[in-house]
């Protein structure tokens, strides 16, 4: 499968998990850093963003190696 079709459904699917409300996530990045986070996440072109009290950081899509997801 090309790469791109599989970003484009990555995406897709990463789109429907974000809108669930009560959803954890926890990022796995491709440099071996783990991101955990829990609300304030929205997807914006090809980052997901995060919104932390008055900082907001941006996670580039193509960094991420795995995503696991928990119901809370």
């Amino acid at each position: 499968m090309p790469t791109k079709k599989k970003t484009n459904s990555f995406i897709k699917q990463l789109k429907k998990y974000i809108a669930i409300k009560g959803l954890e996530m926890v990022i796995h990045l491709v440099n071996g850093e783990v991101i955990e986070l829990q609300n304030n996440v929205r997807l914006e072109k090809n980052n997901i963003v995060v919104k932390n009290k008055n900082r907001e950081f941006h996670i580039p899509i193509s960094d991420i190696k795995s995503i696991d997801l928990y119901a809370a």
